[in-house]
C-alpha cells in the first residue's frame, strides 16, 4: 500500500494557494502530524476529519487529508471507510494530476487488498491514463497492475507491465529493484534463464537495496547457476549472501544448506560437510531444513570412508519423530549399504 504519512512541505507551499489557509487549517494540519509522529492513528484520522471540515479555497489540504485519512483507514482494515475517502478525492473540483494519480493507485491497492482484482486493474488502467503523472507514479501504477495480474495468473500479461514498468525513465535502479526481482522470478518459471540472470544481476548490483531483497536475490541466482551446473559462481553468491548481510531466522541455515549442495556438485565433500554441519547443529533450525541436511551428511560421510559416523546420522533419522516415513526408508537403505563395509 501506498505510504500514510503525510508531507508537511506540501500542504504549505504557499504558491499552491489563491489565499492563505486559516489558521485553523494550519493548527489541524500541525496535529495530523504530530500524531503521526508519536503514531497515534486515531487521533491523525480525527485531525483529517476536522480539516475537512473547513473550508479550504485551494482544494489541496481537503485532497491530501482525504488521501492520508484513507491510508490509515487501510491500516486499520477499515476498507469501505477508505475507499469512500479515495473515491471522494476523485470528484474534487480542481483535483491536481498528481493527486488524481495517487487517488486511482490507492484505490487500486485497496481492490486488490480486498480480492477485487479486477476492478484493481481498471484502477490503475484509470491512474495510467491520468496526464501529466510523475515517472514515479506511472512506475508504481505499472508495476502494481503487474503485481495482481501475477495474483489472477495472468502470468504473460504480468511480465508484459513489468517490463513496462521498468522502462519507466527518471528513476533510480534501487526504485525498480522490486520490479526487476519479479520480473526475475517469472522469466525463471518459463525456463528463460539467461533473462532470469540478467534481473536477478540488477537487483544485486542495485546500490541502496534492502538486504533481504538482495540476498534473496543472491539465492536465486545461486540456484539457477546449480541448475546449469555452474557451481563454483553458485558458490560465490551465497558466499556472498552469508557473509555481507546479518542475517536473521532460517535464512542462514537455508543458504549453507543450499551452499553444501554446490559444495558437494563440485566434489568439495569437506566444505560440503562443514556446511551441513552448521545446519545440523545451530540452535532453532526448522526441523525438515535440519533433518535434509543430515540426509545428505550421510551420502557425504560413506563417500569418505567415515563409516561410524555415517551410522550415527542413519540412526539419528531412523529414532526422529518428525522424519517422513520415506526418509526413514532411504536412511534405513544407507544404513543398510554402510554396515555391509
Amino acid at each position: 500500500m501506498r505510504a500514510t504519512g503525510i508531507d508537511d512541505v506540501d500542504f504549505l507551499d504557499e504558491n499552491e494557494f489563491d489565499e492563505r489557509p486559516s489558521e485553523r487549517l494550519l493548527e489541524c494540519l500541525l496535529r495530523a502530524i504530530q500524531c503521526l509522529e508519536k503514531r497515534d492513528d486515531d487521533g491523525a484520522i480525527q485531525a483529517y476529519g476536522e480539516i475537512l471540515k473547513e473550508p479550504d479555497s485551494s482544494g489541496v489540504f481537503h485532497s491530501r487529508a482525504l488521501l492520508e485519512r484513507g491510508g490509515l483507514y487501510c491500516k486499520q482494515n477499515r476498507y469501505k471507510e477508505a475507499l469512500v475517502d479515495y473515491d471522494a478525492v476523485l470528484v474534487l473540483p480542481d483535483v491536481t494530476p498528481e493527486t488524481k494519480a495517487d487517488a486511482y493507485v490507492a484505490r487500486a491497492d485497496l481492490l486488490g487488498l480486498s480480492g477485487k482484482g479486477e476492478e484493481a486493474l481498471r484502477a490503475y488502467d484509470a491512474a495510467l491514463s491520468v496526464p501529466e503523472s510523475s515517472p514515479g507514479q506511472r512506475y508504481d501504477a505499472l508495476s502494481r497492475r503487474a503485481l495482481t495480474c501475477h495474483e489472477l495468473g495472468r502470468e504473460s500479461e504480468s511480465l508484459e507491465y513489468y517490463s513496462a514498468a521498468l522502462a519507466v525513465s527518471g528513476l533510480p535502479l534501487e526504485k525498480k529493484a522490486d520490479s526487476y526481482f519479479a520480473r526475475g522470478l517469472l522469466h525463471k518459471a518459463a525456463g528463460k534463464t539467461e533473462a532470469a540472470l540478467r534481473d536477478f544481476g540488477s537487483v544485486i548490483s542495485a546500490k541502496g537495496v534492502e538486504a533481504k531483497l538482495k540476498t534473496t536475490a543472491l539465492a536465486q541466482r545461486a540456484h539457477i547457476y546449480g541448475e546449469l551446473k555452474r557451481h563454483e559462481l553458485a558458490v560465490k553468491d551465497l558466499s556472498c549472501a552469508l557473509d555481507a548481510f546479518e542475517l536473521s531466522g532460517q535464512i542462514k541455515p537455508f543458504l549453507l544448506l543450499q551452499r553444501g549442495a554446490q559444495y558437494m556438485g563440485m566434489n568439495k565433500n569437506d566444505e560440503a560437510i562443514r556446511d551441513l554441519t552448521e545446519v545440523i547443529s545451530a540452535p532453532g533450525v526448522d526441523t525438515a531444513m535440519r533433518l535434509s541436511a543430515r540426509m545428505t551428511r550421510i551420502v557425504l560421510y560413506k563417500v569418505k570412508g567415515k563409516r561410524e559416523k555415517a551410522v550415527k546420522d542413519c540412526n539419528a533419522v531412523l529414532a526422529h519423530p518428525d522424519a517422513s516415513e520415506d526418509m526413514k526408508r532411504t536412511a534405513q537403505g544407507l544404513l543398510d549399504i554402510v554396515e555391509k563395509y
